[in-house]
């Protein structure tokens, strides 16, 4: 396994760990805030029935559950924990593939200052030299698949 401490360690790690979760995007469940359960589901009433096939169709099932004392009021942490539960399964592949992206841009970043910092082939001007520069850095900043 990579090591976590490095941005792509860390990324490696958590696209793994989101690989192998139910798939996404995931909800709070209506009337029951303290489940989540596949986005799909969120308006499926909890519970099971003696027939696997109707209870695919039928009930919710959820994905985390955090125990509720019903007969008082939920604290508002709880819910901003499901929530927050709730919405990693689609924020984190995201930022995995923002942080990626970042990385291949960098890489070609490097590569353009490793091919200006080499000394000049010709007998060329300052100003050409500078233009050269200019070129290869607006070519490294432009957004490549």
């Amino acid at each position: 396994m990579s090591d976590p401490k490095t941005p792509l360690g860390l990324v490696k790690e958590a696209r793994a760990y989101a690989d192998k979760a139910t798939p996404g995007p995931w909800a709070q469940l209506d009337g029951f805030p303290e489940y989540v359960v596949p986005a799909s589901e969120r308006g499926r009433p909890l519970g099971a029935s003696a027939y696997p096939e109707e209870d695919a169709r039928t009930y919710a099932h959820p994905i985390a559950r955090r125990w509720v004392d019903r007969s008082v009021p939920m604290p508002m942490r709880l819910l901003d924990d499901m929530a927050f539960i709730a919405r990693a399964r689609t924020d984190v592949p995201a930022l995995c593939d923002i942080v990626e992206a970042q990385g291949r841009q960098i890489e070609r970043l490097r590569a353009v200052l490793l091919e200006v910092a080499r000394p000049p082939r010709g007998l060329h001007s300052p100003a050409q030299e500078l233009y050269d520069v200019q070129r290869y850095a607006r070519a490294a900043l432009e957004v490549k698949p």
